[in-house]
């Protein structure tokens, strides 16, 4: 009948043993592919897919929105004469501060959509090194309370970084992806149909000043004067729509800055601090446990010796 330190080495060895399995199927990303398998890979395809979608909607919007910043230009420095001047540029003037503003947010957000792919691509590639450090770490702090049981400072190094690397592996393969999939959520019930509503309003200013720039047709005093009206024209659009203009203006900056940096932040925050507050739960009753055995050790050589 074997005695309890030759099991409580059997139990290490094997436990050693299953670590190294664990850290070789990390690095080696058999474990990426189980994980996936269970689920995290239709969540990053879904990612993937709401992100690509979300870029391309920006850039068409993006165009729309030059498209119409590009005519409000033209209307504001417009100056037609041959006995009558018409000086359109403070009419359009505020309108045109309006769509710049939202053109210059929806570049930004742009560049953060695309941004935000890179970084969970990123993430993908390294969250397999980052498992495997979990478990490098828990084998050398096991390896270290077997062979040189005496260091405990050691030992709390590589428990230390065993749970920084967990967290760490936890934020790249769950935190991140669930703070994107919740924002992607949150816009679909919240922002989106504002901001349809402010993509077809600036799609139809676009259409209108389209149609009143069509090219004149006959001589050049019909060129003038039906410039002239096309001119006036724009200028009654312009002043007649100011205020759906600045309602749109105002509802796509506001679903951008929150699709792209409110909603998926703070989801981010929270799953962050929710796992950070779990780790530390657990690794202060471990450490609670190993205190009580300890002086559980202590007390029972002293009552021997008693």
């Amino acid at each position: 009948m074997e005695n309890p330190g030759q099991k409580r080495n059997r139990t290490r060895a094997v436990t050693a043993v299953l670590l190294a399995v664990c850290m070789l199927a990390s690095a080696t990303g058999i474990a990426n592919r189980g994980l996936n398998a269970a689920g995290l890979g239709r969540l990053r395809t879904a990612n993937d897919r709401y992100l690509q979608a979300a870029f391309d909607k920006t850039l068409k919007t993006f165009a729309v929105l030059s498209a119409v910043k590009v005519g409000l230009a033209v209307v504001r420095g417009s100056d037609v004469g041959i006995g009558f001047n018409l000086e359109v540029g403070n009419v359009v003037q505020s309108a045109y501060d309006y769509v710049d503003v939202a053109w210059r947010t929806v570049l930004g957000c742009a560049a953060v959509l695309l941004g935000t792919r890179y970084m969970l691509q990123a993430a993908d590639l390294f969250a397999p090194w980052v498992l495997a450090a979990v478990f490098a770490a828990m084998l050398l702090g096991l390896a270290g309370r077997w062979r040189v049981p005496k260091f405990r400072l050691v030992h709390s190094i590589f428990h230390d970084l065993a749970w920084t690397a967990g967290i760490a592996s936890l934020t790249l393969y769950l935190v991140l992806p669930l703070s994107i999939f919740g924002g992607r959520r949150l816009s679909e019930k919240i922002t989106q149909p504002s901001m349809q509503e402010a993509r077809q309003g600036f799609t139809r200013i676009q259409q209108d000043f389209d149609a009143s720039s069509a090219p004149a047709g006959g001589g050049l005093w019909s060129k003038l004067v039906e410039g002239k009206e096309k001119l006036a024209k724009v200028t009654e659009l312009v002043t007649r729509k100011a205020s759906e203009l600045s309602g749109w203006v105002l509802k796509i900056i506001a679903g951008y800055v929150f699709d792209c940096f409110v909603f998926p932040v703070l989801l981010f925050l929270f799953l962050f601090w929710f796992a950070r507050r779990g780790a530390r739960y657990v690794i202060e009753a471990n450490r609670s446990r190993g205190f009580r055995k300890d002086l559980e050790q202590i007390l029972e050589k002293y009552y021997r010796k008693g």
